[in-house]
């Protein structure tokens, strides 16, 4: 079990032998059991596994963000099925990032998205790109 500490960002390990198969590793995760929490032996932050595990869902969520620009998420819920699929491999995320993204960019589900909604938001997003260049 290896646990990202959600302050520092760096990986703690434990001594299994699946994290640390020749057990020389010093990035061991420090474990309270009195306090029933970890702590990071870089920072030694304490959290416990679900404050890690938020980390990385919005680490997660926020990587699929980067990749699926609001442009590529309008571009992605205009297509048809195996055209999305193209995108998505295209991409490097799946269907779940895209959604993920979209909700992101545009705080709604992309399954929502009317169209009108998804004309006011190609047009908000052409004003936006005007305005920064």
């Amino acid at each position: 079990m290896a646990l990202t500490c959600p302050n520092c960002d760096k990986i703690n390990k434990c001594d299994c032998k699946s994290c640390n198969p020749d057990n020389k590793a010093t990035d061991l995760v420090i474990i309270l059991e009195d306090e029933q929490l970890y702590q990071c032996c870089f920072c030694y932050h304490k959290f416990n596994e679900q404050d890690s595990l938020d980390y990385e869902w919005d680490k997660m969520i926020s990587d699929f963000a980067k990749k699926a620009t609001p442009e590529k998420c309008l571009d992605w819920i205009s297509l048809v099925h195996n055209q999305r699929k193209a995108l998505e491999e295209e991409v490097g995320i799946g269907e779940f990032g895209f959604e993920q993204a979209f909700r992101v960019h545009f705080n709604m589900s992309w399954d929502s998205c009317d169209r009108e909604t998804f004309k006011k938001l190609k047009r908000d997003i052409t004003i936006k790109n005007i305005i920064e260049n």
